[in-house]
């Protein structure tokens, strides 16, 4: 799925302005197969994957054991793909 980015300004340590150019955003969700998609009484999650942004791939991330994840992706502004095996 590609995810359009949700900044959010990183204040520096001890306090200030952030340069422009720092964002932060996180991304939540959770795996399901597609019959959990259409009809959540249906399906199930998915608790084996793991999750990954495009700007930093080797920031992988593994699904709770409902199949929920939580994200971080920082240092970047505009749109980013998540990935999930």
């Amino acid at each position: 799925m590609t995810v359009a980015a949700l900044l959010a300004a990183c204040p520096p340590p001890g306090g200030g302005t952030p340069p422009p150019e720092t964002y932060t955003t996180t991304v939540k969700g959770k795996i399901v197969t597609p019959a959990r998609a259409a009809d959540p009484a249906k399906g199930r999650n998915i608790t084996t994957a793991r999750v990954w942004s495009s700007v930093d791939p080797a920031k992988k991330v593994d699904v709770g054991t409902d199949g929920s994840y939580s994200l971080q992706v920082a240092g970047h502004s505009g749109s980013f793909t998540i990935t999930a095996e």
